[in-house]
């Protein structure tokens, strides 16, 4: 139970520096003494930070190894494929597709499609990057403009970004809703900064908020190990080999 506590320690400090750093957005934005700025060059650098993170995030994504490292599943695949060698019996080896256990207590975090099986978060975040790089091109380079939505914008990514942030502290035991709710939290964060953008025209506000997605995706990855942990250590198969119960 201790290992337990730590780990809801650990994920409630990410989410509660992630959730004060999203109301702080919302104060500076329509805060009418922050400098705007104006430089030529301001939109179209902001727009290829965002669309670098938009890369990275889908490269990161599409690699089961990087997201198997990402939540410390990587160490249990290795460990599981030494003591298949050695055939110990006093271990379960449990097999990974989806770069997620082959276990119930997993059930909703898989999406199948025939054979086919994808890690529903994932699946959901490269979706949601890849629409939100679709809009940042449109947004920031061809000019496509919002007009006098700049505020709804801005909410309706506020409220997407809360619910990813949240997804795991709601009673959600379907594949499909992670799925959804990833998609939700990246569009969010491109809608978000549309939104601010429109709404103030600070390169400095730009710029904290680039590094506050950056902050809520690391808060993301930590809340998706989090709960990947809590499910093995209140697993009640002692002999499993995977090392979160050890």
């Amino acid at each position: 139970m201790k290992k337990l506590a730590k780990v809801d320690i650990i994920s409630s400090f990410y989410l509660a520096i992630s959730l004060l750093g999203l109301g702080l957005l919302a104060i500076l934005t329509f805060n009418q003494t922050v400098p705007k700025t104006d430089f030529t060059w301001q939109k179209p650098l902001v727009g290829s930070i965002f669309s670098v993170i938009c890369i990275f995030g889908i490269i990161v994504g599409l690699s089961p190894s990087s997201c198997s490292q990402i939540t410390h599943f990587k160490t249990a695949e290795r460990r599981n494929s030494h003591i298949a060698k050695r055939s110990n019996n006093e271990e379960t080896s449990i097999a990974f597709r989806g770069h997620h256990p082959i276990c119930g207590n997993f059930a909703s975090h898989v999406l199948s499609f025939g054979n086919r099986i994808l890690c529903a978060g994932c699946t959901g975040l490269v979706t949601g990057a890849v629409l939100s790089l679709t809009g940042s091109l449109l947004y920031f380079f061809i000019g496509f403009s919002i007009g006098e939505f700049g505020v709804l914008v801005f909410w309706l990514g506020f409220l997407g970004v809360l619910c990813g942030l949240l997804q795991y502290k709601l009673p959600i035991s379907n594949s499909y809703m992670h799925f959804i709710l990833n998609v939700i939290f990246v569009l969010g964060v491109f809608l978000l900064l549309v939104g601010v953008n429109s709404a103030n025209e600070s390169l400095t506000l730009d710029l904290y908020f680039l590094a506050l997605s950056v902050y809520w995706i690391l808060t993301r990855i930590e809340l998706s190990r989090a709960e990947h942990r809590k499910k093995c250590i209140s697993c009640s198969l002692k002999t499993c080999s995977l090392s979160f119960n050890n």
